[in-house]
C-alpha cells in the first residue's frame, strides 16, 4: 500500500468517526445513574443508531488494521538487502566456478589443518578456525541467491574468499611456516593466540581422556609441572592411535602439556620460549614485551577454574601483567586480551575460586592468605595493584579479617605509562634494603669514595645509594655522592648541619620509586621521584666522566 491509499483509508476512518452521535456530557450521565437507582417502570429503548454507528467503527477500524500490518510487512520485506530467493536467480557461470573453487580451497586447507593438529572432525567443528571459516564459505554459498552486489563483485568477493579462508584455517603450525602476509605484527600474535586458545582447550579436555594410557610417565616435583609431550612422541608407538595423532598435534604447534597429580588435572599452554624466538626472528622490530608476554603465557597460574600456582607465585604474576599493559602502548591491538588477562587473575587472588576458598570456616580471611598479601604489598609498592590490593586489606582490618561483600575490590585499570596525568610512571621500585649487589658498592664506596665503583651504575641506582646513607645518617658517604658543580659547601660544614637536624622525617617515607626526567632537549637530567599519594617531583642529577652524581640541593 503506498502513502497515497494509507492517507485514503485514514480519512475514512475520520469519516467514521464523525457519523457517531456526540458524547454524553457528565451530568447526562450522572442523572442516568440516579434513574438507574429509581424503581424501574418500563424497559429502556435499545438505541440502535448507536449500536450502528459503533459496529461500523469497528468494521473499518478492523479493515484498516489489516491492511496496516500488510504494509508493513511489505514495507519490511521491501527493506532487507540484499535480497534472496528460493531460486537462484542471480547467478553466473562465472560465480559457480568462483564458489566451486572456494568449496575446494576449503575442503583442502580443512583437512590439512586437522592433519595438522591430529584432530577428528569432531574435535576440529569446536575450533574457531573451523567455525569462521564455515561462516565465510556459508555466505559465498548464499551468492546466487542474492539480488545484491552486481555479478561482477560477487565474483571478486568469491575469489578474495579464498584468501580469507587459508588465513582462517592456518594452524599455528602453518602460521609459524608462512609469513604474515598483510598483518601486521599485532594482529598476526592476536590471531595467533587466539588460535592457541583454541586449541589447547581442546586438547586439554581429549588428552585427559586418554590419562590411563600415559599416567605412568608423569613426574611431579613441588608445584614445578614438568612438561612429557617430547617423552611420549618418542615411545608413541605405545600408544592407541587417536592418542598418537594428538601427541603429534602437539608438538607440531608448539603445545605443551603436563599432568598435575594434585588437582588431577591435565594442564596444557603454549611453548613461550620456542614462539617467544620465532617472534624475535620474524618481527625484530617488536618491542620486547610482546617476547615477555608470550614467556608469561606459556607459564600458566590457572586451568578450569582453579588456581594451580602458590598464591605468592599468583600475586608475582600479576605485577608481571601490570608492566606489560604499562608498557603496551595505548591503542595496541593487545591491550584489551591483555587487561582482560590480568583482570581475571586479580579476582582469582583476591576472592579465590569455587573450590579455593580465601576464608576459613568462621569466615575469616585465612592467615596463609594474610601473609601473602603482607609479603605483598611491602615486595611491590608503587604498583597500582598494590594499591587496590592495599586498600582491600585495610577494609579486612577494620572487620577484623572477616569476609564482607561489601569489600571486594576490583581490578583496576592499568593505562599505558606515558597516558597517566601526563607524568611518566615508576620506572625502578624504590627499594630502601638496597639489593645484594648495591648493598655490596655501598659499602666497598662507603670506605674508598672510589668514584670508579659507580661507574656502571644507572641513574636509578645512584639516587638509591645517596637516600640509603641518608637514612642511616652516613653523612659523610652521603656528600661524596655529590657532584662538584654547584657545591658551595666543604664536607665538615655539611655534616655539622646534618647533624643539627633533629626530625626523623625523611623524603623516602612515602616514596614508591623512579622515573628519569628529561629536560626541554630530551636529554635526561634527573629523576622523578614517586610518592604514595600519586605526587612527584623533580631531583636534579649531574654526571662527572660518565658517572652519575646528585646535584646539591637536587629539589628546588
Amino acid at each position: 500500500m503506498d502513502d497515497k491509499t494509507l492517507e485514503k483509508r485514514l480519512e475514512l476512518l475520520n469519516e467514521g468517526y464523525k457519523r457517531i452521535p456526540p458524547r454524553t456530557d457528565t451530568s447526562s450521565i450522572v442523572k442516568a445513574i440516579q434513574d438507574e437507582q429509581k424503581p424501574k417502570k418500563k424497559k429502556q429503548p435499545i438505541h440502535w443508531s448507536y449500536v450502528a454507528s459503533f459496529i461500523g467503527v469497528l468494521l473499518i477500524a478492523s479493515v484498516l488494521s489489516l491492511q496496516l500490518i500488510g504494509y508493513n510487512k511489505q514495507s519490511a520485506n521491501q527493506s532487507d538487502e540484499p535480497k534472496e530467493k528460493t531460486e537462484e536467480a542471480f547467478t553466473s557461470p562465472e560465480l559457480e566456478e568462483a564458489i566451486q573453487h572456494v568449496k575446494e580451497t576449503f575442503e583442502a586447507e580443512r583437512n590439512k589443518a586437522k592433519e595438522s593438529l591430529g584432530f577428528s572432525d569432531e574435535l576440529f567443528e569446536q575450533t574457531i578456525m573451523d567455525q569462521e571459516a564455515e561462516a565465510l564459505l556459508s555466505y559465498i554459498e548464499r551468492l546466487p541467491k542474492r539480488e545484491y552486489p552486481t555479478a561482477d563483485e560477487k565474483v571478486k568477493m568469491a575469489l578474495d574468499a579464498k584468501g580469507d579462508i587459508r588465513n582462517y584455517l592456518q594452524t599455528p603450525e602453518e602460521m609459524m611456516k608462512n609469513d604474515q602476509g598483510e598483518l601486521s605484527a599485532e594482529e598476526w600474535m592476536t590471531s595467533y593466540l587466539e588460535k592457541q586458545t583454541s586449541i589447547t582447550r581442546i586438547y586439554e579436555e581429549k588428552l585427559y581422556e586418554f590419562k590411563g594410557e600415559w599416567i605412568n610417565m608423569t613426574s611431579e616435583e613441588g608445584s614445578s609441572l614438568q612438561y612429557f609431550n617430547q617423552d611420549m612422541y618418542d615411545q608413541k608407538s605405545i600408544f592407541s592411535g587417536e592418542l598418537q595423532e594428538l601427541i603429534g598435534g602437539t608438538i607440531r604447534n608448539d603445545v605443551l602439556f603436563a599432568y598435575n597429580e594434585s588437582l588431577n588435572k591435565v594442564i596444557v599452554t603454549m611453548d613461550g620460549p620456542a614462539i617467544n624466538a620465532w617472534v624475535e626472528e620474524n618481527f625484530p622490530k617488536l618491542n620486547d614485551l610482546y617476547g615477555r608476554y608470550f614467556i608469561v603465557k606459556s607459564t600458566p597460574t590457572v586451568s578450569s577454574g582453579e588456581v594451580i600456582v602458590s598464591w605468592s607465585e599468583l600475586g608475582d604474576r600479576l605485577i608481571q601483567y601490570e608492566k606489560i599493559l604499562r608498557e603496551l602502548p595505548a591503542d595496541a591491538v593487545l591491550r584489551n586480551r591483555v587487561q582482560k588477562e590480568y583482570s581475571e587473575l586479580f579476582q582469582y587472588f583476591t576472592r579465590g575460586s569455587v573450590d579455593q576458598s580465601l576464608y576459613n570456616q568462621d569466615g575469616v580471611l585465612k592467615s596463609t592468605i594474610q601473609n601473602v598479601f603482607q609479603q605483598f604489598l611491602e615486595q611491590y609498592p608503587g604498583y597500582s595493584t598494590t594499591s587496590t590490593i592495599s586498600m582491600y586489606y585495610d577494609n579486612l582490618n577494620a572487620t577484623e579479617m572477616k569476609m564482607s561483600g561489601k569489600n571486594l575490590p576490583t581490578a583496576p585499570i592499568i593505562p599505558h605509562s606515558e597516558g597517566d596525568i601526563g607524568k611518566k610512571e615508576v620506572e625502578e621500585i624504590w627499594n630502601p634494603t638496597l639489593s645484594p649487589s648495591l648493598l655490596d658498592t655501598y659499602e666497598r664506596f662507603s670506605q674508598t669514595y672510589d668514584d670508579s665503583l659507580l661507574k656502571d651504575l644507572s641513574i636509578f641506582e645512584v639516587v638509591s645509594l645517596h637516600f640509603y646513607a641518608s637514612d642511616r645518617h652516613d653523612y659523610e658517604t652521603e656528600y661524596e655522592l655529590y657532584g662538584e658543580e654547584g657545591l658551595f659547601v666543604d664536607k665538615e660544614t655539611f655534616i655539622q648541619e646534618a647533624e643539627m637536624v633533629t626530625t626523623d622525617d625523611s623524603l623516602t617515607d612515602n616514596l614508591t620509586g623512579f622515573s628519569e626526567w628529561k629536560d626541554e632537549s630530551g636529554a635526561v637530567s634527573g629523576v622523578r621521584l614517586h610518592f604514595t599519594d600519586g605526587t612527584s617531583t623533580e631531583f636534579r642529577m649531574q654526571q662527572e666522566d660518565g658517572i652519575w652524581k646528585v646535584s646539591f640541593l637536587a629539589i628546588q
